[in-house]
């Protein structure tokens, strides 16, 4: 079935469309962070930076309402196109736009469960700096599209990540399994925020198993 099988296809390919290369600006103390992760296991996680503490929540993919996501304009008109051998021959911002309407189909029919952690700034300073680095970082810097231009993956993880605020300049930027190496901040800043959680929550809603190995 096209939702299940193709579907998924096109919802890797299109996570990967486009970037802004923006850049941040220093000593901002109140912003957002979110995290989208496209694994079989979708999952998020979301940081709120403030002055005295930092709010993080945590979400995993509890279910896609099908019935509705088959219904949507969009997806029926990419489930048209595909079938009659169209769809890759749109020009290249219309297929665009349309990978993106059905992407935003996609986040409104996505049912999530959520935990949350807040931690002080002060108990957490290393945690805190990672998370204002990621914040004050150009998209370039986050991305390294040069140092990994030779970098082949054939599977693995497509990350968003999507900076916010009222001292930021907001950015997206994308990473395929980012690691310390190919994606150093932004590799950090998925497996601490992790790692803090499942430290503080032994039951976490995220292990391993639902991270692709995060």
């Amino acid at each position: 079935m096209f939702i299940i099988d193709k579907y998924q296809y096109f919802f890797c390919v299109a996570f990967l469309l486009g970037s802004a290369t923006v850049y941040g600006q220093a000593n901002t103390t109140h912003y957002t962070i979110e995290v989208k992760a496209n694994t079989p296991a979708r999952y998020r996680i979301e940081v709120t930076r403030n002055k005295k503490v930092v709010q993080l929540r945590y979400g995993r993919l509890d279910s896609v309402r099908l019935t509705r996501m088959s219904a949507d304009p969009d997806v029926k008109a990419m489930q048209a196109l595909d079938a009659a051998g169209k769809l890759f021959t749109l020009p290249e911002a219309e297929r665009d736009a349309l990978f993106q309407r059905v992407l935003a189909a996609d986040e409104r029919n996505s049912v999530y469960t959520w935990d949350s952690l807040q931690i002080a700034s002060a108990s957490h300073r290393a945690l805190v700096q990672l998370f204002d680095s990621v914040s004050t970082s150009s998209a370039a810097q986050l991305e390294r599209k040069e140092a990994n231009r030779n970098r082949i993956i054939l599977d693995g993880t497509i990350f968003s990540i999507t900076v916010q605020g009222k001292q930021v300049t907001p950015k997206k930027v994308y990473a395929h399994s980012p690691d310390r190496t190919s994606h150093p901040l932004l590799s950090r800043l998925i497996r601490e925020s992790l790692e803090l959680y499942r430290k503080e929550c032994p039951n976490a809603l995220l292990d391993t198993r639902h991270t692709g190995g995060y």
